[in-house]
């Protein structure tokens, strides 16, 4: 199996839809999607994230499914971490070890959280969805069921960047501020994660990123990428709002 983690384009978030660019990034994507093979493609309830799926949908013909635990995520969090989340400051972040540790779970800030149970719940429904398709987890280790065997679905879910980075803390069993603070994920990029077969057991898989934030897309058609979703201005990065934007000639 193998599941494409889809960021929506460069975000109006005013209107929960796409800016100029964000539309010239999806329309970039579609074909870059379908040539990978899609038989399934999941949507956030979000506007955003369907906008960007539009073309994809109108090339493969595939139905989408739509589900909640791929919205943005915005699960509250406690003190000392404030609304931004995934942009806090790196001295709190930092501060405590356990919160990067295999037992982040347990920590004061998470354990009987809003957060952690919005988290489990949300991650409750991906393995839900996992499971349907052979998948079922056991730790950090995978079960895949013997029907499935010889098959190999893609599957797609549009989501966003609190999202992308919360589904590589759960798929690859991270700590959460890990994922959040330290990976990126720029508008309209793909994410691969191939569930690999194990070579002893076949009934034994393990998630691993095979592409991480792929924007080959956008970087073909000449079209810089977009900084939404980081803090500081990026050299070579152009804002979600810049209607200047041009493809290359």
């Amino acid at each position: 199996m193998r599941l494409l983690i889809v960021r929506h384009g460069a975000p109006n978030y005013e209107k929960d839809t796409l800016t100029e660019q964000g539309w010239k990034e999806a329309e970039l994507l579609a074909p870059h999607l379908v040539r990978m093979k899609p038989d399934h493609i999941c949507l956030s309830i979000f506007g955003r994230a369907q906008d960007t799926a539009k073309r994809t949908l109108e090339l493969t013909g595939i139905v989408p499914e739509i589900f909640d635990w791929l919205c943005e995520y915005d699960a509250p969090m406690l003190p000392p971490f404030d609304k931004t989340r995934w942009h806090s400051d790196p001295k709190i972040w930092t501060a405590d070890p356990q919160w990067r540790s295999a037992d982040w779970k347990e920590s004061p800030v998470f354990k009987d959280s809003e957060f952690l149970r919005i988290y489990e719940q949300d991650q409750a429904g991906l393995d839900a969805y996992l499971a349907k398709h052979g998948y079922v987890r056991d730790g950090m280790l995978w079960h895949v069921s013997e029907e499935f065997y010889d098959v190999n679905e893609t599957i797609v879910f549009f989501c966003h960047l609190g999202r992308a980075v919360t589904l590589l803390s759960q798929l690859l069993d991270m700590p959460w501020l890990t994922a959040a603070h330290q990976f990126w994920i720029p508008t309209s990029s793909v994410t691969e994660i191939i569930f690999e077969r194990s070579r002893f057991d076949r009934s034994i898989a393990i998630p691993r990123v095979a592409r991480l934030s792929d924007v080959s897309h956008l970087e073909e058609a000449g079209l810089p990428r977009c900084n939404s979703g980081f803090m500081m201005p990026v050299d070579g990065y152009t804002r979600a709002s810049d209607p200047s934007v041009q493809l290359a000639q």
